[in-house]
């Protein structure tokens, strides 16, 4: 039982901090003692410690519902931190047809700033449908015979027209 102790009481006491941004901050902070906390005792267990320190009413679903919300997190900000060896690309003209030059990891560009600022016109200003459009491969004719009376409408046809392709 001390040693559950020793691993929830940080815990605990981020928890009872008032400038604490949300429980789930907490629980992403210190993970790692709940992964050692789990090893030797129930989330029941883990839920009766906590609220026994902090004065909440946390169910053992609740908190196993927070620690797999950080370990998501926590696998996203692993899988994020890769390097990824970055390569010249050549984009075809109408922006579709991204080629690398090597069979490695490459990270693609977003877009030349000349064709994205074309792109751009007809898209609202919307950069993200904008970029969606020119990796869907939809030339910007096609955008502007669409009409769209406004970027809700026009993220709409362009999905539906990417997925129909």
């Amino acid at each position: 039982m001390k040693e559950l102790q020793d691993l929830l009481e940080p815990l605990a006491d981020l928890l009872n901090q008032s400038g604490l941004k949300s429980k789930q901050a907490a629980f992403n902070r210190h993970y790692n003692d709940l992964v050692k906390a789990k090893e030797i005792a129930s989330w029941e267990s883990i839920s009766n410690y906590l609220n026994e320190l902090t004065g909440d009413h946390l169910t053992a679903k609740s908190i196993n519902t927070l620690f797999h919300r950080a370990k998501a997190k926590v696998k996203k900000q692993l899988g994020q931190s890769r390097t990824v060896v970055t390569e010249p690309i050549a984009l075809s003209r109408s922006g579709s047809n991204v080629e690398s030059h090597l069979g490695t990891e490459v990270e693609e560009p977003k877009a030349s700033n000349e064709l994205l600022n074309q792109y751009l016109k007809v898209c609202f200003n919307n950069e993200r449908i904008a970029l969606r459009a020119i990796e869907g491969g939809v030339s910007i004719d096609t955008i502007g015979t669409w009409k769209s009376p406004n970027p809700v409408r026009l993220g709409n046809t362009l999905t539906n027209y990417i997925s129909k392709k």
